[in-house]
């Protein structure tokens, strides 16, 4: 018989193989039809980069989709309008808010912002950013925390999470090539997600306003955007100090999330025995 365990892991595994197979076709279908009008290598290229956040997107929505019609098929039920909105509209955990704002104000703070003389306004290009990356995380903890919820698992388990990390990973590499070295910001954004959601569908809302006040700014406005880098911000940060930043910022955001109710309650107890 097959475990819960091993069904959650193959379900992300082929979403993630989905989502990477899309992209791939995705991008070489741009490329014949491309070759086919005669057109020069630099302008495909410059093409796909061009339309790089499209084309994530609707991997994305694919991947998302070719999940749907399987849970479909092995009768499972996905969250319809009304539950989707309401796990939006779930008022945000006081300790994910902290760790969202204490992100955006060390990255204002630490982050060396500078404009950015190269920019040209983009608003297309910032708006198609802003929402790629919410739906390319979003649509990664969505589907986890899903399959958590439908084939629920008897305790925690840190394989599980380090497999969703390093897949997640691992697709992201795959479907867009690194050219500038962002996979350390790709990882805090899962880890967080998880920290902030502890593995659970009904505190989504929790990760869906971390990566709208977060993630969604970071990557669009300061620099370090998932596909296009620094070419349509506005402003830029400076890469060492924002990735120093963001270990120490998850080291702590672990440390506040895991046992600020136990410190708080030790102080309590110490100041009413003082």
């Amino acid at each position: 018989m097959i475990k819960n365990w091993q069904i959650r892991l193959s379900s992300y595994t082929c979403y993630q193989i989905v989502f990477i197979l899309s992209v791939v076709l995705l991008s070489s279908l741009s490329a014949f039809i491309h070759f086919l009008l005669e057109h020069e290598i630099n302008i495909i290229e410059s093409w796909l980069q061009n339309y790089g956040w499209e084309i994530v997107f609707l991997g994305k929505l694919i991947a998302l989709f070719s999940m749907y019609y399987w849970s479909k098929v092995k009768s499972r039920s996905w969250p319809n309008l009304v539950q989707f909105k309401a796990l939006v509209l779930e008022w945000v955990q006081y300790k994910s808010l902290v760790i969202t704002l204490f992100s955006f104000i060390g990255v204002m703070a630490v982050g060396g912002i500078k404009f950015n003389p190269a920019y040209t306004s983009y608003f297309w290009g910032h708006l198609v950013s802003y929402f790629g990356v919410f739906l390319y995380f979003a649509a990664d903890i969505f589907f986890w925390l899903y399959l958590q919820e439908q084939f629920p698992k008897n305790k925690k388990s840190i394989i599980e999470n380090a497999f969703f990390l390093i897949l997640g990973l691992f697709a992201y590499r795959i479907s867009m090539p690194d050219y500038f070295k962002l996979w350390p910001i790709v990882l805090f954004v899962y880890f967080n997600l998880l920290l902030v959601t502890h593995s659970q569908l009904k505190r989504f809302s929790n990760a869906f306003w971390f990566l709208i006040v977060f993630v969604g700014p970071l990557n669009t406005f300061m620099g370090v955007d998932l596909v296009w880098g620094r070419d349509f911000s506005p402003f830029t940060v400076q890469q060492s100090s924002l990735v120093t930043f963001l270990v120490v910022s998850g080291v702590l955001s672990l440390v506040y999330y895991k046992f600020r109710d136990s410190l708080a309650f030790f102080i309590k107890r110490f100041k009413r025995e003082g």
